[in-house]
């Protein structure tokens, strides 16, 4: 080989190698195909009092949003896009923590406490981990790094919230509620038995009735003795079946 045809090689290899350095500099950290999947995940539950119960999904593409329920300054659904730093923090400290030291639910003997739900899209699915104060260090750093994007004013609202659906809505006329009955809600082509026998096991969920004329809604109750009601109802809405869970409404009598 002369030394011109050398000298073209080695160029061209440095050319080569230069553009696979920018290239890979330049990449988001998020995998393409998590895009519209939600890669990190925050829920607050119910207490005794008025803590604030809402939800937080962050997508692979960066899109965060917000859904206040009650109790919080923002009801309804609220969107806004995280920077690639913000993005970058979350994956590094999301991504050295080791999951595989967590349970899935963490008991405790405080009703009065609300449950927090921290999620985390490991391999193809989001793996949750729930429970009140009894939780280790590592994942309550987790809920407060998440917590931090749900501060700030840069939300905007795309959908309101229905004030008929909120608990509460209005001072002075609160509705009660019988806290040992859940109406559910379940979702289009899921395998209901498996999913009554797998809360049975861990709640006592037994059906009392199906709801008139809807074949995916059920009232059913749990083993109120051993397990508090917020406990119980934000398992069942954290349920990947679930498209739906709320306490069963006491009529007013006349």
């Amino acid at each position: 080989m002369d030394i011109g045809k050398l000298a073209i090689i080695i160029i061209l290899t440095s050319f080569a190698i230069m553009g696979c350095k920018s290239s890979k500099q330049g990449t988001v950290k998020t995998n393409s195909k998590q895009a519209d999947e939600v890669v990190y995940f925050l829920k607050k539950g119910a207490c005794f009092g008025r803590c604030p119960i809402y939800s937080l999904s962050i997508y692979g593409n960066g899109l965060a949003e917000y859904n206040g329920e009650r109790f919080t300054d923002m009801l309804g659904k609220y969107q806004k896009k995280l920077s690639q730093s913000q993005l970058s923090d979350l994956e590094d400290l999301f991504g050295s923590t080791d999951f595989s030291g967590f349970q899935s639910y963490y008991e405790s003997m405080i009703p009065d406490l609300p449950s927090t739900t921290v999620g985390y899209l490991i391999g193809d699915s989001l793996s949750t981990f729930a429970g009140k104060e009894e939780r280790p260090v590592a994942l309550k750093k987790l809920q407060y790094a998440l917590e931090n994007i749900t501060e700030g004013d840069d939300w905007k609202l795309v959908e309101p919230a229905n004030v008929d659906n909120i608990e509460g809505g209005e001072e002075g006329n609160v509705p009660e509620f019988d806290k040992t009955k859940i109406k559910v809600t379940h979702k289009m082509g899921i395998k209901l038995p498996a999913w009554f026998n797998e809360m049975r096991d861990a709640y006592g969920v037994r059906i009392i009735s199906q709801v008139p004329e809807d074949t995916q809604g059920w009232i059913v109750t749990y083993t109120t003795t051993k397990y508090s009601p917020e406990e119980v109802l934000d398992a069942i809405k954290a349920s990947d079946a679930v498209a739906s869970a709320e306490f069963v409404k006491i009529e007013a009598s006349n």
